[in-house]
C-alpha cells in the first residue's frame, strides 16, 4: 500500500516503526519530524503547529498519511494521541490519514479503545497460503545469501515450517532463522524435517 501510495503525487506519506516510542509527547514529535515540522517545547503548542500544517496540506490538495508499523506496542497515551490527531478534520474530510499495522494484539487495543475504534476500519491480513510462504522464504534468502539458489532447506522441512508457522510471516521468519543456526553449529548445508521440529521446540511453536 504505501509503495502503491508513493507513486501517487495526492499523498504526502511518511511512515514510523512504534516499539521505541513510548508516550504521546515522543510520539508527536516523531510524527512532526517525519512531516517536516518544527516542534515546540510546550505540547499544546506542537499540536497547534501540526494542525497548522495539516491545513496547508489541505489547501495544497494533499493529502498526508502517516504509517505506523508495529501498532500493537503503542500506549494507552499514544492511541488517546491518535484519536485526537483523527480529530483534525473539516466538514468532510480527516486533514490525516493514519494507518496502523501490527500483529493480533493491537486489534484488542483498539477495541477497548472504544471512540478511536469507531474511527478506524479493521483489516485482517490472512496467514500466506504454503506456496505463497515458501516464495516468501525464498526471496529473503535470495537478499541474505547474495545468490538465487534454491532455500537450504529439503521440501519436507518447508512443509514443517508452514505446519508450525501456521502460514503467519512472522513466526516463519523466526523458525527459519533458527533451524539456519542449528544447521550452521552442525556444519551442514541443508536442513531436513528433525532440525524444523528441534528449533520450534525451543521457539514452543506447536503445529
Amino acid at each position: 500500500m504505501y509503495e502503491e501510495l508513493s507513486e501517487n503525487e495526492l499523498y504526502t506519506l511518511r511512515l514510523l516503526i512504534a516499539p521505541n516510542i513510548k508516550t504521546s509527547n515522543s510520539f508527536l514529535r516523531a510524527v512532526m519530524d517525519a512531516f517536516g515540522v518544527a516542534t515546540d517545547r510546550a505540547y499544546e503548542r506542537s499540536l497547534k503547529r501540526f494542525e497548522a500544517f495539516l491545513v496547508e496540506q489541505y489547501q495544497a490538495g494533499k493529502v498526508p498519511t502517516l504509517f505506523v508499523d508495529e501498532a500493537q506496542n503503542m500506549t494507552r497515551d499514544i492511541l488517546k494521541l491518535i484519536h485526537y490527531l483523527l480529530n483534525f478534520e473539516t466538514s468532510d474530510v480527516k486533514l490525516l490519514q493514519i494507518v496502523l499495522t501490527g500483529q493480533e494484539e493491537l486489534s484488542d487495543k483498539v477495541k477497548r479503545y472504544k471512540e478511536l475504534a469507531s474511527r478506524m476500519i479493521p483489516i485482517a491480513i490472512n496467514p500466506m497460503s504454503p506456496v505463497d510462504l515458501e516464495d516468501m522464504l525464498k526471496f529473503r534468502w535470495s537478499i541474505a545469501s547474495g545468490n538465487k539458489s534454491e532455500l537450504p532447506f529439503s521440501q519436507e522441512a518447508t512443509a514443517e515450517i508452514f505446519a508450525y508457522s501456521k502460514g503467519l510471516p512472522r513466526d516463519a521468519i523466526k523458525l527459519s532463522d533458527e533451524i539456519l543456526r542449528h544447521v550452521f553449529l552442525q556444519q551442514l548445508t541443508h536442513a531436513g524435517s528433525e532440525h524444523v521440529t528441534n528449533a520450534a521446540k525451543e521457539l514452543d511453536l506447536e503445529k
